[in-house]
């Protein structure tokens, strides 16, 4: 009995760094898509920024 419960607790702790691992993985591709949203949003900023000192110098 021993030497089951043993192998068991093994065998959860090697199925929890798996999970954890993939959860990882996932995290990643979000935070980057995040950003990805952020820097669309400063480029259109800046265009229209532009777009308004343009006419005061002509």
């Amino acid at each position: 009995l021993k030497k089951t419960t043993i192998d068991k607790i093994k065998k959860k702790k090697k199925k929890k760094q798996k999970k954890k691992k993939k959860k990882k993985k996932k995290k990643k591709k979000k935070k980057t898509k995040k950003k990805k949203k952020k820097k669309k949003k400063k480029t259109i900023q800046l265009h229209s920024i532009t777009n308004k000192k343009t006419p005061h110098r002509a």
